[in-house]
């Protein structure tokens, strides 16, 4: 395996994850996830279907009605990254 494959699937590991923690509720993870993915992440096509899970996790996150004042914090970092 070349370091440019091994790259790509670091890459796909950290959306993935990304993806999990989202779906998991775990959204200050999530975002730590997609930033690291974003890092990665070469194309700009790529870059932006991470901007665009990000906007989706600020969106889920704000339509949780668990939320409590840390992650009431959390929503506001959120929203500066989107």
């Amino acid at each position: 395996m070349s370091v440019l494959q091994m790259e790509i699937c670091l890459l796909q590991a950290w959306y993935r994850r990304g993806k999990a923690n989202a779906s998991l509720n775990g959204f200050e993870d999530a975002v730590h996830d997609f930033n690291v993915a974003m890092h990665l992440e070469e194309s700009l096509s790529g870059k932006r279907q991470i901007e665009r899970e990000l906007k989706l996790i600020v969106d889920q996150y704000k339509g949780n009605n668990s939320v409590d004042q840390h992650d009431k914090g959390v929503l506001h970092t959120l929203v500066k990254i989107c």
